[in-house]
């Protein structure tokens, strides 16, 4: 099973506002309820707020530890999940990232994860002004963006 960490207790932002750990819990929550929700693409990020069936790689479910969000997948037999396999089998570094949105609500921020992505476009290193990066920077007003490294979790 691979795992990774995609939200950090006291470190999470969306738009500028931190996330609380309950925000993050309820969303966990939602995700794992959500028959639409547990989907993984292997696709550029953000990709699109629907799910392209044909780049989906695998499912997750999320659970709650010491306060971050962390996400199991199981890698599907389709043909990106063929891919990220075969990247996971040679050793190489993949990674995930949470496509989310925030809606305002009486009580502040509720948080929605919507799917994962295994971002088919990593290499970039960090620090580079790609015009993806800019576009979330000016979304956003940060340049904080991280992808979350992907393990074996035996």
């Amino acid at each position: 099973m691979l795992q990774a960490k995609i939200f950090e207790k006291d470190k999470t932002a969306l738009n500028g506002v931190t996330i609380t750990v309950p925000q993050m819990a309820e969303a966990v929550t939602a995700f794992n309820a959500n028959a639409n929700c547990g989907l993984v693409t292997f696709d550029d990020y953000p990709g699109c707020q629907m799910v392209n069936l044909e780049r989906i790689a695998g499912s997750a479910t999320l659970h709650m530890e010491n306060g971050d969000v962390i996400a199991s997948i199981k890698i599907h037999e389709t043909p990106m999940g063929s891919i990220a396999q075969q990247l996971v089998d040679s050793n190489c570094r993949i990674y995930i990232m949470p496509v989310t949105s925030g809606d305002i609500v009486s009580e502040g921020l509720k948080l929605r994860i919507r799917h994962l992505v295994i971002p088919a476009n990593p290499a970039t290193p960090y620090g580079v002004e790609t015009p993806l990066r800019q576009m979330q920077a000016w979304v956003t007003g940060s340049k904080h963006w991280p992808m979350f490294e992907l393990k074996e979790n035996k």
